[in-house]
């Protein structure tokens, strides 16, 4: 028998203190002299048995057959640029919506936006006019009434009888007036009036900032969202492009024997899986990019282009604040509450009001005229009179006692509902307060769950790289990544939208609060940034299946580009 010495050129990698072999290329080395004629030898596939070696017999003769390069064996899937979209354009009609126009947004275009385009905000104003037109009408009691008047008398042909003799009459006689009036609430009633306009006055300034909070509120909610939305598009892409060589490299490695069908299977089940959340995440998106749009009253094929690429966690209450804190804030601050306040008022004005009509009214007039064939030739007769009324008990007083009853009723009903309204701005208050606690907890382990998955799937990576690990593994720890980074991302948009609600409702929502809020740094002091922001290359894209041959007995570093040369005597 003639013996043969091999020598196996291994590509490998450190991981841990462990010498991971990545590639593995046999080279026939003659003994006892012969001429060198150094060739790769092929490795015949067998199906089922990815370990299985190939041995060298007298009766055979192996022929030197070099092995194709990898890039070949295993090319990236080449599909145009925009497969994800031409493949959810195939199943997602809604997708076919055409863009109008790209419109920045940040949070201070946003809340300007909220002010200047919400409707329920207009309807406010004009709630607030319609008040200043009350205002207007109060004060017109207090003020005198002036009225003019213009008579004309006109004989044309007429006939009268002088000494049994008829006379014809052709007249003409002017006669102008001007009266002026003014009445006396002996009990009030006109003050009254005025005090309950201003109250209703006040009342409507504070549902506008109700109005504008509660806008602000679903505004800056849906802002946060469409950021996660937005990212959760993004990671949703690299996932099903991942999903996508991870088929590639199974299908590629059961063609050579080195897969199963299982894997096969496996992989491609994934792949429509990344691509149905891929699907998910965009219907997602576009239902609250047109929520967004609806609610500042735009046009719902505007598209929103976000200054912020990444929805990062902002902090807007200062945590040195307790809960009673809040609370006393709410008490403070609440437009609904100031609301309720000023219709209070507003109810004791008008029952005032109509406990004025018990008193006494007293109406004052006087006027002044002339008569005169012409206006230019009146007569040098002046008319001045004057008049005074007196009401008591208009119909008995009964439609007073009626107006005092309801006036009355209706004071209480306000006090009630303010009673009732505190009590459920406190509840709201907690539930938001413990909230955000349990939300700045979670940021914390949701970074923690997100730096493990990113580290188990780098492992997966350089295992299979190696030949110690299998597809499955790596489409496993891929999907646990992308579940921690969808997770990271939905936690903190919870944690910002209740800060915001805290803010709401403790009548504290205001863009100046808003726009001081700062990014807060984690437990680790390095927010984990979504897989997709980082695109790193990965391992899968240059795979080896020679990497699958594990039989290494001696191992020696002699090469410094990380190649070891190992001889084995056969």
């Amino acid at each position: 028998m003639r013996k043969q010495a091999k020598k196996y050129f291994l590509n490998t990698v450190t991981l841990a203190g462990t010498v991971l072999v990545l590639s593995i290329a046999c080279l026939n080395t003659p003994a006892y002299g012969e001429p060198a004629e150094p060739k790769f030898e092929p490795r015949p596939p067998v199906p089922g048995d990815p370990g299985s070696s190939v041995e060298d017999t007298e009766s055979q003769d192996t022929e030197a057959v070099e092995l194709p390069d990898a890039s070949a064996l295993f090319p990236l899937p080449t599909a145009p640029a925009n497969r994800f979209d031409a493949a959810i354009e195939e199943g997602y009609i809604a997708l076919n919506i055409q863009k109008t126009a790209d419109l920045p947004l940040d949070l201070e275009i946003l809340m300007g936006l909220v002010a200047t385009e919400n409707i329920d905000i207009a309807i406010a104003q004009a709630r607030i006019d319609q008040a200043k037109g009350d205002m207007m009408v109060a004060w017109s009691e207090v003020l005198p009434s002036v009225r003019g008047s213009m008579s004309l008398e006109k004989y044309n042909g007429g006939q009268i009888f002088i000494d049994e003799q008829p006379v014809e009459v052709n007249r003409r006689t002017f006669f102008p007036r001007l009266d002026l009036e003014y009445t006396i609430q002996t009990g009030g009633k006109a003050l009254y009036m005025i005090k309950a306009a201003k109250s209703n006055l006040q009342k409507n300034l504070h549902t506008k900032d109700r109005f504008y909070q509660n806008a602000l509120l679903k505004s800056l909610s849906l802002y946060f969202t469409y950021l996660r939305d937005s990212s959760t598009v993004l990671a949703s892409r690299v996932s099903l492009e991942e999903a996508e060589k991870e088929q590639h490299l199974a299908t590629i490695r059961r063609k050579y024997g080195f897969s199963t069908d299982l894997e096969v299977t496996q992989s491609q089940a994934a792949k429509a899986q990344s691509r149905e959340q891929l699907l998910q995440a965009i219907s997602q998106k576009e239902a609250t990019r047109t929520q967004l749009t609806t609610l500042l009253n735009l046009p719902p094929t505007l598209e929103i282009t976000p200054a912020q690429k990444q929805i990062t966690p902002l902090s807007f209450i200062d945590p040195a604040k307790t809960l009673d804190d809040h609370v006393a804030s709410a008490m403070v601050n609440r437009p609904d509450l100031k609301e309720l306040s000023y219709m209070a008022k507003e109810s004791a004005a008008n029952y005032k009001a109509s406990r004025a009509d018990l008193f006494p009214t007293l109406r004052l007039g006087t006027y002044i005229g002339g008569v005169g064939p012409s206006l230019n030739d009146l007569r040098k007769v002046n008319q001045v009179g004057s008049q005074v009324y007196v009401d008591v008990l208009k119909n008995m007083g009964v439609g007073t006692l009626g107006q005092m009853k309801k006036a009355k009723a209706r004071q209480a009903e306000v006090e009630l509902q303010k009673e009732q309204q505190l009590t459920n701005a406190k509840q709201a208050i907690a539930d938001t307060y413990y909230q955000i606690n349990l939300y700045r907890q979670k940021l914390d382990a949701s970074q923690a769950n997100v730096t493990a998955a990113r580290q188990a799937h780098l492992l997966a990576e350089v295992q299979l790289k190696g030949g110690i690990g299998t597809t499955f593994d790596l489409m496993k720890k891929h999907v646990e990544l992308n579940e921690a980074e969808l997770a990271y991302l939905t936690t903190v948009m919870e944690y910002n939208n209740s800060q915001i609600k805290l803010l709401y409702e403790t009548g504290q929502l205001t863009p100046e609060n808003v726009l001081v809020g700062r990014v807060i740094a984690l437990a680790d002091e390095s927010a984990p940034v979504p897989q997709h922001h980082q695109q790193v290359q990965t391992a899968l894209n240059k795979p080896d299946i020679t990497s699958l041959d594990r039989h290494t007995h001696k191992a020696e570093d002699k090469n410094p580009n990380n190649y070891i040369e190992v001889t084995f005597q056969q």
